[in-house]
């Protein structure tokens, strides 16, 4: 059953509804070339299935197929590893290993060995306390795929790992709360956040100093404190919201450039329904600033464009400004 699974992986390596965990799992099954008279045989053990449904199914018997090597391993085995063992035989690899590094979750002990005759030199493994292999091809200790396999292994076990490791959470998260948006990001400290309002203008943010805690901790204390909660969170991409409010910020900056710039009386004699019919707009020019302005009414608002001359190009800043926001800006000035 091994073998079917991991065939029909690799020939439909392509298909983007297979899990990335299940097709780094067919890598490393063994499955010989099958070609006769230039037909490739292997295709004849692909499984006919939806790939959404083989890929749960798959997701299911490799569980199986772990839990009966734990069940195996564990009758069998009789060695211990800790943080001193030396010349271990680890299933599948060649030669023998030594323990590098320790790290314990959910009351479990994994190990980092590398090859006792070639060191670092090739790629080290992750086995528990009683010689299963966790995890294997490892360059970089716990990186992000050997705390994924660690996870993958407990959870088989039917061990929670929300906030056990940190190291697996992102730097970022973004979530759209209510009637605002909410992003928190870890530093050295802890973790800075930030509440936005729906047009992206910042309302509220803090720091919250406490590493040691999981951001899921943090942001469930932090959400408490403003009488809100994760469960009606909608996750959003943090980098586009990022953008959103540099733009939003931008938009502000220009506002005031154009407040600065453009006083009411500019449009004490403008008849704006006739100018969206007529095209008819208003342009000033600047001699400090040696720059010139340009409004033209819109049906949706007002569109104008700020020029700045210097001494080799001209800086255009071009921007459509809503007819309320626009006129509620000019009053204030």
């Amino acid at each position: 059953m091994t073998f079917v699974m991991a065939n029909t992986l690799r020939e439909l390596s392509y298909d983007g509804r297979f899990s990335r965990q299940n097709k780094d799992w067919a890598e490393h099954i063994e499955i010989p070339e099958n070609i006769n008279q230039g037909k490739n045989l292997n295709q004849d053990y692909v499984i006919e299935s939806h790939p959404a449904v083989l890929d749960g199914f798959i997701d299911m018997a490799r569980a199986e197929i772990r839990m009966q090597k734990i069940e195996q391993a564990l009758d069998e085995a009789e060695v211990t590893i800790t943080a001193d063992t030396r010349g271990f035989e680890a299933d599948g690899h060649a030669g023998t290993w030594h323990t590098v590094d320790e790290r314990e979750y959910a009351g479990e002990k994994f190990f980092f060995m590398e090859h006792d005759e070639y060191g670092s030199d090739v790629a080290g493994i992750i086995v528990s306390e009683h010689g299963q292999l966790i995890a294997e091809d490892l360059w970089n200790g716990y990186d992000a795929g050997a705390l994924e396999a660690i996870s993958e292994y407990l959870q088989e076990k039917g061990i929670s790992v929300e906030g056990l490791m940190p190291e697996l959470e992102p730097d970022e998260l973004a979530y759209k709360i209510d009637d605002r948006y909410f992003a928190i990001q870890r530093t050295e400290e802890g973790y800075d956040y930030t509440f936005y309002a729906l047009d992206y203008d910042e309302i509220d943010g803090g720091a919250y100093d406490n590493p040691d805690i999981s951001m899921r901790q943090a942001m469930e204390d932090i959400l408490e404190d403003e009488d809100m909660s994760l469960e009606n969170a909608v996750p959003v991409d943090y980098e586009d919201l990022m953008a959103e409010v540099e733009e939003a910020g931008e938009r502000q900056m220009q506002l005031a450039q154009l407040l600065k710039n453009c006083p009411p009386s500019i449009f004490e004699d403008y008849d704006r329904e006739r100018a969206v019919d007529t095209c008819e707009g208003i342009v000033m020019q600047f001699t400090k600033s040696k720059g010139y302005l340009t409004v033209q009414a819109t049906e949706e608002g007002y569109f104008y464009i700020f020029m700045i001359l210097t001494c080799t190009k001209s800086i255009p800043m071009i921007m459509t400004i809503p007819k309320y926001l626009f006129r509620k800006l000019l009053m204030k000035s």
